[in-house]
């Protein structure tokens, strides 16, 4: 059994299908399992065909929500497109609505069911996948971000915040994406291009797939055995 993680595609379905022909995707056994923890649409073109690909094989990969989805969501059931498109929402929303009547619908209940976060086990040791940070009490989150933030329910937030040295869990590794890796590896401009990131209990996977600086790329970890892969596609547009 091996178990993998990835995040924060957005929409570069170039860097998925590579990264699913590396870590051998057409062979999964009944028991390997993919989760993709957020932001697999926006800003690329291919968002809508990954969110097609996940949805044929749940079988073997499980979405997660990420602030992405969950924008989209809100943007088609309020009826406000506003903070979507401010967030390189135009392209999927052009795709999504060329899609016939019936595909529409069957998408937005795959993405009304996608959990927020999840617990996994592999070889003994705790992971806690979560798209930005755990699901916490306001009294240890507030105050640490703004942006209207912790206006939001605290399900929400663990999509819109970003992980920090003090939400670290007890007995759990914390393995995140929606901020990319740059952001925490202090030698990252000594560095070609963007890496997995770990330090004590919590994991970073996001290797900026959605830059456009030459260093982002698409990061896969299996949590079993350690390995770490990269796209070949290095992101220089988007």
């Amino acid at each position: 059994m091996k178990t993998y993680v990835m995040s924060d595609i957005h929409g570069r379905e170039d860097a998925y299908f590579d990264m699913l022909e590396q870590i051998g995707f057409d062979d999964f056994g009944k028991r390997d399992k993919l989760y993709i923890i957020g932001d697999v649409v926006d800003r690329g073109v291919g968002g809508i065909r990954i969110l097609q690909h996940i949805m044929k094989n749940k079988d073997k990969i499980e979405l997660l929500m990420g602030n992405h989805e969950l924008m989209m969501l809100q943007a088609i059931e309020n009826n406000d497109y506003t903070l979507w498109m401010y967030n390189g929402g135009l392209v999927t929303y052009e795709h999504f609505i060329a899609l016939p009547k019936r595909r529409r619908a069957e998408l937005r209940v795959f993405l009304e069911g996608c959990k927020y976060r999840k617990t996994v086990v592999a070889n003994g040791k705790k992971y806690y996948l979560v798209h930005g940070r755990p699901y916490l009490p306001a009294t240890k989150t507030q105050g640490a971000m703004s942006y209207g933030i912790y206006s939001m329910p605290l399900q929400d937030q663990t999509i819109w915040d970003k992980m920090r040295i003090w939400y670290q869990l007890e007995n759990q590794t914390v393995v995140f994406g929606h901020v990319c890796t740059k952001k925490y590896d202090e030698d990252v401009d000594n560095k070609e291009h963007y890496e997995i990131y770990e330090y004590e209990n919590m994991i970073g996977i996001d290797c900026g797939c959605a830059y456009t600086d030459g260093k982002g790329r698409l990061g896969c970890l299996c949590l079993h055995t350690g390995e770490r892969y990269y796209s070949t596609f290095v992101v220089t547009e988007i």
